[in-house]
């Protein structure tokens, strides 16, 4: 309902600063919802990276794992190496005693 003066001026009553309220708080609720909506995807995009990270993770300690155990692999193999060597030298020093 609106009532003109004799101006010819508009003036609102009641009723339409109430419809006036009402849409404002719409519009404040649609903005909300839309922001809600716009956390949600941001939260299971979130989700999606930390369960590619943890892959990663784990993946990455499993190949810590296997290259312990190449380096425990060749430490062993050094020393056997290592051992043989110092075999094969103590003989070759017995040889050149034993023909002096």
């Amino acid at each position: 309902m609106m009532l003109f003066t004799e101006n010819t001026d508009v003036i609102e009553t009641k009723e339409n600063d109430s419809n006036t309220d009402s849409n404002n708080i719409l519009e404040q609720f649609q903005e909300l919802e839309q922001k809600i909506e716009i956390l949600l995807r941001l939260i299971d995009k979130l989700k999606e990276e930390k369960k590619a990270l943890l892959k990663k993770i784990d993946d990455q300690e499993n190949n810590i794992i296997l290259v312990y155990e190449e380096l425990e692999k060749l430490q062993t193999s050094r020393e056997s190496a290592r051992k043989k060597l110092t075999d094969l030298i103590n003989k070759i020093n017995q040889v050149e005693v034993i023909t002096e």
